[in-house]
């Protein structure tokens, strides 16, 4: 008789075995389903900030235990001079990263396997990035270079049978990369390994200031009722203030139900909508909107997702424009302007700049790793009234342990629709006050998939999150008290 035990110890060896296959058919589906994109010209690289470091880590830990059970070694390096965030497709970098480190893990069975990124340039504001992946493994005849690029391609019948997969991967892979506007290169012989590099230029991220460096350029009208909605009640004060100095009349919302009771008994010039609110999808609220009203108001979007499929779908439901978080005085203006038009347009004095001592000088202790003063100190300037900073950072503490707690829950429960809506929700609180570790962690969360999330070491985002989330939250609050002993 089988003990209970050892029935389940049989039975999780065959769930084990059953979301191994599911998870390599769903990563075969979407090769598929890519490779047809691309075929029809679908296929769209985003632009979204990213770090090159958590790509790699990612990669790191997708691969590093399926290697140690081969007995191989597995190492990834990043070049210490790669230290800004970067802008691109962070999704399909790693796609094409993880097909070629997944096809040097595969095919290796004694030896090592290396990734490794080298800055061979920096020009202006671009990294010029070699991507590497090398290997100790089976290694590839010179006259099929070109052809293991090609849909469906297998070396050998052989090859097919022992270790499996479509033959897409290096395809998609290779049509990716000629999207980044790059080409990968191979150099492998039998018997000797196999290395693969493609070098790709990313623009590095630089800050944009608080206000445009040219006045006349940025319309700058006054009066205008002002509807704001958003959960977020750290997004909620701080594009409140921005209007409020421009002396438009505002109205906030803190939930979409609360903005269509406004939007039902008031009438608005221009309206500001959050994408993603904890109660309804910000989409939802314009939809019914524009359902229940003869004339609407134009409606602009706000939303800490950057890539261009959100931007497409939002105008194509009608919205007059799409602002990216953290907003800016000059893209609130501009907003108001091209809906208003620019008549009647006032003098506008600037507010004065703040004479408080660099937060970077002040605070040496703080790692730019999670939070880049700069943006805080161009929050200093948003506005003259007293306690404004303090609220800021006061709400912002607040907001992030609330959307933080929230997206560990959908973590624990791998509820990978609260994952994407909570980790969207404390991405665009993030960007506002340049927690930029924080953001970055939960830009990647806000697009990962189900395959992505289960090939994780298990707890890494959980731990990820909750360090990043404590360390901004600590450094915050250090500025605070800073604030609150000086006023």
């Amino acid at each position: 008789m089988i003990s209970a035990e050892a029935m389940d110890a049989r039975l999780v060896k065959r769930a084990d075995i059953i979301l191994r296959l599911s998870n390599d058919l769903l990563l075969e589906i979407n090769d598929l389903l890519d490779s047809a994109k691309f075929e029809a010209n679908a296929l769209i690289l985003a632009s979204t900030l990213f770090d090159l470091h958590d790509v790699m880590e990612h990669i790191r830990f997708t691969f590093a235990s399926t290697a140690e059970a081969k007995n191989i070694s597995f190492t990834v390096t990043v070049d210490p001079d790669i230290k800004s965030m970067v802008q691109g497709d962070a999704h399909y970098l790693s796609r094409v990263l993880k097909n070629l480190a997944g096809n040097a893990v595969k095919f290796t069975d004694v030896g090592k396997v290396e990734i490794n990124l080298q800055l061979l340039e920096k020009i202006d504001d671009v990294y010029r990035i070699r991507f590497s992946v090398q290997d100790t493994g089976i290694g590839i005849p010179q006259e099929l270079h070109q052809q293991i690029f090609e849909p469906f391609f297998q070396a050998s019948a052989g090859a097919a049978r022992r270790y499996g997969g479509t033959g897409l991967g290096m395809s998609l892979a290779k049509e990716v990369v000629t999207l980044m506007g790059s080409e990968i290169m191979v150099q492998s012989e039998p018997g000797t390994g196999s290395l693969f590099y493609f070098d790709v230029n990313l623009p590095v991220v630089v800050r944009a200031p608080q206000e445009s460096a040219d006045v006349a350029a940025v319309p700058v009208l006054c009066g205008k009722r002002v509807l704001i909605a958003d959960d977020n009640a750290t997004n909620l004060i701080l594009i409140q203030e921005l209007l409020e100095g421009d002396r438009h009349v505002v109205t906030v919302a803190s939930s979409g139900e609360e903005a269509l009771t406004l939007l039902n008994s008031q009438v608005f010039d221009v309206i500001f909508i959050d994408y993603n609110m904890g109660d309804m999808d910000g989409a939802q609220v314009f939809q019914i909107y524009q359902f229940g009203k003869l004339a609407t108001a134009p409606v602009f979007f706000l939303t800490a997702d950057t890539t261009a499929t959100t931007s497409a779908k939002l105008q194509d439901i009608g919205a007059a424009g799409v602002l990216h978080k953290p907003i800016t005085r000059d893209e609130l203006r501009q907003a108001i302007a091209q809906a208003c038009g620019e008549d009647g347009m006032p003098a506008q004095s600037r507010p004065t700049p703040s004479t408080q001592a660099s937060l970077s000088a002040t605070f040496t202790s703080i790692s730019p790793q999670y939070l880049d003063l700069a943006v805080l100190e161009d929050l200093q300037t948003c506005s003259q009234r007293p306690g404004f900073f303090a609220e800021i950072l006061r709400s912002a503490t607040m907001d992030m342990e609330r959307n933080c707690s929230a997206l560990l829950e959908a973590l624990a429960a791998k509820d990978i629709t609260q994952i994407h809506d909570s980790a969207h929700a404390l991405s665009g609180i993030s960007v506002s006050v340049g927690a930029v570790r924080l953001a970055s962690l939960a830009s990647k969360l806000m697009r990962i998939d189900r395959w992505e999330l289960r090939a994780a070491k298990e707890d890494y985002w959980t731990l990820e999150i909750a360090q990043a989330t404590n360390r901004s939250v600590h450094d915050l609050r250090a500025i605070l008290r800073d604030q609150t002993i000086m006023h």
